[in-house]
């Protein structure tokens, strides 16, 4: 099967890091594979040898990008789309898929421009109009996308994203998390946030938590908060009230995860959330929102917080920070639940 890959999003947090953990596996007999990719991630392909390539550097939702990808695309027996940015002249594939990872940008309308929300409402339609199999990531995103766009539930099928077990939960050396440390001058301890700064990612619940005075031990956030297409207003007050590290190598994820004291994940909508499943693999305990997709991914194994309250979150940072028992308990539940999400499984 000749199977042609959009995979000009693979430096991206999220859907990146489902593209750099899937073609590898799936670039094997009886299937042919060739990318699209953006000439600055050609560096992360040449390990895949046998894949094949064809540079692409039109932008993501963009007029050229339509333009570009029917210029380049030959016939082949399916093309995969891994987010709804799908081709909207007729290319030469007999079959097409797409994966739609969440419905937020037809769920938080009010944080887009008048010609953004149009253009999502419009692709999204013609994503799963125009596409012979629609693939999201979790019962939640099935649900929102059914209620958007009023499509039956069993035209979406479900495929988990997953993650990397043996990288994330291998012991990261003395010597490894001391130069992290530096690097970004960590704290002897702290909470740690991973995502992007947008505003469904809930950053305001832990600056109200802060200044209650939870407990003095400092947050470190991580993540992207430039050249986004929804940026939290609150970016402003990062470097007053929380250190921002900015985006962090992929390699030093897992020593930053093993590092940090808990993860704390307050998002109120995800489609999946890899960060709690790459905290919990890597041995960190997790406080995240009991909302969206997180309660299917998560599983028995964080402390959930249900009322989105500043209070609640104070208190369970308190415990997790003091309760030995419960943080080694939530360790052994998190380790048990990431196993159930291994990449070759997706």
């Amino acid at each position: 099967m000749n199977l042609w890959i959009d995979a000009r999003m693979l430096s991206c947090s999220g859907i990146g890091t489902v593209l750099k953990n899937l073609i590898p596996r799936l670039a094997k007999p009886p299937l042919s594979i060739t990318l699209l990719i953006s000439p600055k991630d050609q560096r992360i392909v040449d390990r895949w040898v046998s894949c094949k390539i064809h540079l692409c550097d039109a932008k993501i939702y963009s007029a050229h990008e339509q333009i570009a990808i029917k210029k380049i695309l030959k016939p082949c027996d399916l093309f995969w789309s891994p987010h709804y940015n799908i081709p909207l002249l007729p290319i030469p594939a007999k079959k097409r898929a797409v994966t739609i990872h969440d419905a937020y940008h037809l769920a938080f309308q009010k944080t887009l421009s008048w010609k953004q929300r149009l253009f999502a409402k419009f692709m999204f339609s013609q994503a799963i109009r125009r596409s012979d199999a629609i693939v999201t990531d979790s019962q939640f995103s099935r649900k929102e996308l059914c209620r958007f766009l009023s499509v039956p539930e069993e035209k979406i099928s479900i495929i988990s994203p997953g993650v990397d077990i043996d990288r994330f939960s291998q012991s990261s050396s003395l010597e490894t998390k001391e130069a992290l440390r530096k690097k970004y001058h960590l704290p002897p301890q702290f909470f740690l946030f991973v995502g992007n700064i947008k505003p469904h990612k809930n950053l305001k619940l832990i600056l109200e938590a802060k200044k209650l005075g939870a407990i003095n031990i400092p947050f470190v956030i991580a993540g992207k908060k430039e050249g986004l297409l929804t940026c939290d207003p609150l970016i402003a007050t990062l470097g007053e009230e929380l250190q921002w590290i900015g985006e962090v190598l992929e390699m030093e994820l897992p020593a930053l995860y093993q590092m940090a004291l808990c993860l704390v994940f307050p998002s109120l909508y995800e489609g999946f959330g890899l960060p709690p499943l790459e905290a919990m693999a890597a041995g960190c305990p997790t406080i995240v929102s009991h909302k969206a997709s997180l309660p299917e991914v998560c599983g028995k194994a964080s402390y959930f917080l249900y009322y989105n309250d500043p209070e609640e979150l104070k208190e369970a940072l308190f415990k997790v920070a003091t309760d030995d028992a419960l943080r080694k308990a939530l360790q052994e539940k998190g380790t048990v639940q990431a196993s159930l999400f291994p990449w070759e499984k997706s």
